[in-house]
């Protein structure tokens, strides 16, 4: 295409030890057939799975990116070659990226993950000032691209923070996520999650909610408790051996859960018991008639908060009457009697974009060394004589507590 321009490793997203390679300047030339940007490909998978016969839901294919040059045809072929070779080489590596300008200014970008580089393998390279016009450069790219970085809003809470930001377009959008923690405590991991086209602004479509408000079973009750969020957890006093219902996802005990999607679902739990209980989280659509059964997680320790990974839920709209979906947190003891508290419940977004950053525990500490004499000092009294180390030598109590000796 006419002033289209490639670049592959462009300054704008690529790492600082990355050179620029434009492949329409000096040795470089792109051929009059232009560029096959694999969108054929991409375009027949998604009318696969438009007819049902995709076998994975909306995970596009790479892109298959063609790109014919003439090496050498102004300039040296030889400086072509082993810029383009050591290119290659080091998308293979380590990836890379390219950058698609075409004219009025627009422009893209693409991560690579793989490329092919094919010489033409004609005489024309063997002659003096020599140049190949038939090298094929085939490039395996993410199938979606994306523009200049977009700086959006700040925003500041306190425990869990949630907000709407609206990005322009209509491919998926990457976030980088820029976190200041301002509350002085020393923070061992971050949960963060994200959701587009399963957002609902409804509070039973909401994200975190306290356990207070939800929906208490059997002998639950309210307690209070020093480091609890709001100050209140939802405490069963005493387990059994088999599960115990503790709390339903029912918000204030009548309205159901709106969620679509997938959620991996934690919970903030405290116990003060010795024998340490166990937890598990049981879901439906609609009522809990038949619920599917997530794998148990320990409490790992007494006489602190925890989170506690309870597994993740599946949540596929009905397609018949209102849509809805309830939850429930069972508990049991090894023993019997022991207690459980529930402190608040996160529902994070696993099929748009979720994740945990983590921090290590380990710390490292200097080498630090007692202030020390060799002694080789004059005979009499240590104190007042000057150290190695610097400084001057007390006594600790007389003078001639210490006393140098010399024979």
């Amino acid at each position: 295409m006419a002033n289209e321009r490639v670049i592959l490793d462009p300054a704008e997203v690529a790492l600082p030890d990355r050179d620029e390679l434009d492949l329409h300047a000096g040795p470089f030339q792109v051929r009059e057939e232009g560029i096959d940007w694999g969108t054929a490909e991409i375009e027949a998978f998604m009318a696969q799975q438009q007819v049902g016969e995709a076998m994975i839901d909306y995970r596009l294919p790479n892109r298959t990116i063609t790109i014919p040059l003439t090496l050498g045809a102004s300039g040296s072929f030889d400086e072509a070659r082993l810029l383009l070779q050591a290119k290659v080489s080091r998308i293979n590596e380590e990836g890379g990226w390219l950058k698609r300008e075409v004219p009025g200014g627009k422009h893209g970008f693409f991560d690579l993950v793989k490329a092919t580089l094919k010489y033409g393998g004609s005489s024309w390279q063997a002659r003096e000032g020599g140049f190949d016009p038939d090298v094929e450069l085939v490039l395996e790219a993410l199938p979606d691209f994306y523009g200049d970085v977009v700086t959006l809003g700040i925003h500041e809470g306190t425990g869990d923070l949630a907000w709407t930001e609206q990005i322009e377009g209509n491919l998926p959008g990457r976030v980088d996520l820029e976190i200041v923690d301002l509350s002085g405590w020393n923070q061992f991991a971050l949960g963060w999650a994200f959701r587009c086209r399963n957002y609902s602004s409804a509070a039973s479509g909401g994200w975190v909610f306290q356990a207070e408000a939800l929906d208490l079973l059997g002998a639950a009750e309210e307690a209070s408790i020093e480091g609890a969020s709001g100050g209140k957890t939802v405490r069963y006093p005493s387990l059994g051996t088999d599960w115990t219902p503790i709390l339903a996802t029912l918000i204030g005990g009548v309205t159901y859960l709106t969620h679509v999607g997938v959620y991996d679902v934690w919970a903030r739990v405290y116990t003060t018991s010795a024998t340490l209980p166990w937890l598990r989280l049981v879901y439906d659509v609609g009522d809990l008639i038949a619920p599917a059964e997530n794998e148990q997680v320990q409490i790992p320790q007494a006489g602190g908060f925890y989170l506690v990974n309870l597994g993740q839920v599946s949540i596929q709209p009905t397609g018949l009457g209102a849509h809805r979906w309830a939850a429930e947190i069972q508990g049991r003891g090894e023993e019997g009697g022991e207690n459980v508290h529930v402190d608040r419940l996160w529902f994070l977004c696993a099929d748009e974009g979720s994740g945990i950053l983590k921090g290590s525990t380990i710390t490292s500490s200097g080498t630090s060394q007692t202030g020390r004499d060799s002694f080789n000092q004059a005979a009499g009294a240590l104190a007042g004589k000057i150290a190695e180390v610097g400084g001057t030598w007390s006594g600790a109590g007389d003078a001639d507590d210490f006393v140098v000796v010399t024979e």
